[in-house]
């Protein structure tokens, strides 16, 4: 029962921060950011009229409450079977970051700094978190993980609305969502009693195996550095420097400004992401089919699909000259590709020894 809430809490939060990430790609899209001059309040209210830019913006700071106090249970849920001492430092550091982040907020709104002592606070809060998280270990420390980052998450949204979109500040909290939202698939994919099944049945072919084990990790993270790469791109305004097939007439121009550059490293990377997750989805589906692990072997085909869907929505997105729909589709489709290649890579056995056994 309890591993049974532990899962449902994960995978209804891996759903709503699916959602969270597209409506923060809506937010950007809409030039919604600034809608509301102030946070973690809206023009001073924590409940404003929500029309136009601020339900867009607003509207993503409650959704992002929601998964916050989702990881709060999540928490919860998993610290049931452990000894509560070893949670007390979290007790003590949410409050001091959460005061200490409202603190400087208001204050940077309404001073225009952010007092020292609000700074100190929250990096005490962070430093008793991390004692807090080390000390845990299996899914209470996943679960501790999984709140910071979305902690951190949201300090850096409200940086951004701060400091008047950063562009680096920008593609951080993207970035740190996107980790967060690979720890809590990791998290429910473990908590998946099925999930054990399927890691301790053993492949045929030993070298494949290996092979996947490899390239899934692999495969996750160069999906994860071409989402943040591609976050670099939009925040710069370099998304259209280049609307053409070739770039200025060739496949890689030179003497050309750094955007031009980010861009098209973006293009190649794009390339390169895309043959490794389809000869990696094609070595997974091939060991699940032999394993008879009909779930691995359905998302290791909705991977090889997602990465060609993903390519076809970024030509998209230029041929549209940054339609809204495309450029958002094509962040709501990074962060499902993201999520079932980290769910196969928890699926995998953790050692060969495991699949020797």
């Amino acid at each position: 029962m309890l591993r049974n809430s532990q899962r449902t809490i994960a995978w209804t939060a891996v759903t709503l921060t699916v959602l969270l990430i597209t409506v923060g790609g809506l937010v950007t899209n809409t030039d919604s950011g600034l809608a509301c001059p102030d946070w973690p309040t809206c023009f001073g209210t924590p409940f404003p009229k929500l029309v136009g830019g601020v339900l867009m913006e607003h509207g993503h700071r409650y959704l992002a409450t929601g998964v916050g106090f989702l990881t709060v249970l999540l928490v919860l849920a998993a610290q049931l079977d452990r000894p509560r001492s070893l949670v007390l430092p979290l007790l003590f550091a949410m409050p001091l970051i959460l005061g200490g982040s409202t603190w400087a907020g208001i204050a940077k709104h309404h001073t225009g700094a952010v007092p020292p002592l609000a700074t100190a606070l929250v990096l005490a809060g962070y430093a008793l978190g991390f004692v807090s998280m080390i000390r845990e270990r299996g899914g209470a420390r996943l679960a501790q993980g999984a709140l910071l980052l979305v902690i951190t998450q949201g300090l850096l949204g409200g940086v951004t609305v701060m400091y008047q979109l950063p562009p680096t500040i920008l593609v951080l909290h993207l970035a740190t969502s996107i980790l967060f939202l690979g720890v809590l698939v990791w998290f429910a994919v473990r908590a998946d009693p099925s999930a054990d099944d399927a890691t301790t049945q053993t492949p045929r072919d030993g070298s494949l195996s290996g092979l996947a084990r490899i390239w899934l990790p692999v495969s996750a993270l160069a999906i994860y550095l071409q989402i943040v790469l591609g976050a670099a791109v939009r925040h710069t305004g370099a998304g259209l420097v280049c609307i053409e097939w070739l770039c200025r007439g060739v496949l890689w121009p030179t003497n050309v400004h750094p955007a031009v550059h980010l861009h098209m490293a973006h293009r190649a990377l794009a390339i390169l992401v895309g043959l490794i997750v389809i000869a990696t989805a094609a070595i997974v589906r091939f060991l699940a089919l032999r394993a008879n692990d009909r779930v691995g072997a359905g998302l290791a085909i909705a991977m090889a699909i997602l990465v060609v869907v993903q390519i076809a929505l970024g030509i998209a997105t230029i041929a549209t000259i940054k339609d809204i729909w495309a450029v958002t589709a094509h962040l709501f489709v990074a962060a499902l590709l993201f999520s079932v290649c980290v769910a196969l890579t928890a699926r995998m056995p953790r050692s060969a020894s495991t699949v020797a056994a």
